[in-house]
């Protein structure tokens, strides 16, 4: 019995450093999701395709995304899209209908309202301010720093 007890608290002693070796199980979906989000973005891409192509449903990926990264699929998509057209309205001459277009919004008003939601300044107001704008927690509060 003596034998037994010391072998538990052995096993007890190197399983917690085992699990901590190994990821989360769905940060591979997250992984897998996060890849296909970074080329498909500029496509139509909805949620529940996006799951039912890595194999999972739904609900799962959402959470398995909330508990690795701390933000939806969807969250996650939009916020990709907006650093996109940030760079887009910053380094190109590209008309902002052109820019919405290149970053999945296919309506110009949608993608201003969002981009303005981001950033606290529409797109054409951020193109001409000339500065990097920096995201906050705050919707609509939002600090600057010089290009």
């Amino acid at each position: 019995m003596l034998f037994f007890a010391t072998l538990m608290e052995d096993y007890k002693k190197i399983v917690p450093a085992i699990a901590n070796q190994h990821s989360y199980p769905g940060s591979v979906y997250v992984k897998h999701a996060m890849e296909y989000i970074a080329y498909h973005y500029r496509e139509k891409i909805k949620i529940n395709e996006l799951a039912d192509y890595i194999g999972v449903n739904r609900s799962y990926l959402t959470s398995s995304f909330k508990k690795a990264i701390g933000c939806s699929p969807q969250e996650y998509l939009v916020n990709l899209r907006m650093e996109k057209a940030r760079e887009m309205l910053r380094n190109t001459d590209m008309q902002i209908n052109a820019v919405a277009a290149a970053v999945g919004y296919q309506d110009q008003l949608a993608f201003s309202k969002i981009f303005k939601q981001h950033f606290g300044t529409s797109p054409k107001a951020y193109r001409e301010m000339g500065e990097e704008l920096q995201l906050v927690s705050e919707k609509g509060k939002y600090t600057s720093k010089k290009m």
